[in-house]
C-alpha cells in the first residue's frame, strides 16, 4: 500500500503532465484542418518546459506527402523542426512521436505547428495552429 509520502516522492520525480490538441487551419476559406496531439510538462523547478508530440490527424484526401513542422516557445525557443514529410491525409490518427525541451522559466508556453497539406497540381497550402498553455504553479527563483 502506498503511503502519502510515497505519492509525494513520486510527484517530485515525475512532473505532472497534460495533453492538448493543437488544430491548424488553412487553404481556401480555412476549410482544411490538421490536428496534433501533444503531451507537455514543466520540470519541478519550472526551469524546463517539455512537449512531446503523440499523434496527428489530417483532413482526408488520400494523399501521403504532408509535412509536419513543430515549435515550442517558453523562455527558450526551439525554432521550427520538421517532424515528417510523409504524413498521411486519410482522416485517421497516426503516431508521430518527438520530444522537445526549452528553457521554461515562465508561467506559459506556446505550442505551435504548421502543416503543409499535400495537393495535386497546385502549391501545397500551409495550415497554421498554436495553443498557449499555462503553468499552474509559477516558478519563483529564491536565492539562499
Amino acid at each position: 500500500m502506498k503511503t502519502e509520502n510515497d505519492m509525494k516522492d513520486k510527484s517530485r520525480q515525475e512532473p505532472a503532465s497534460s495533453t492538448v490538441e493543437v488544430t491548424a487551419w488553412g487553404g481556401d476559406n480555412n476549410r482544411l484542418w490538421a490536428k496534433l496531439e501533444v503531451r507537455y510538462w514543466w520540470s519541478a523547478d519550472g526551469r524546463t518546459f517539455t512537449a512531446e508530440t503523440l499523434r496527428y490527424q489530417v483532413d482526408p484526401n488520400n494523399r501521403n506527402s504532408g509535412d509536419v513542422y513543430f515549435r515550442v516557445e517558453a523562455e527558450g525557443d526551439s525554432g521550427w523542426s520538421t517532424l515528417t514529410t510523409t504524413a498521411r491525409q486519410d482522416g485517421q490518427w497516426h503516431s508521430l512521436t518527438s520530444q522537445t525541451s526549452v528553457a521554461g522559466n515562465s508561467s506559459f508556453a506556446d505550442i505551435s505547428f504548421h502543416y503543409d497539406y499535400d495537393v495535386a497540381f497546385a502549391p501545397d497550402p500551409r495550415l497554421r495552429g498554436s495553443v498557449r498553455v499555462k503553468r499552474d504553479t509559477p516558478y519563483i527563483d529564491i536565492e539562499h
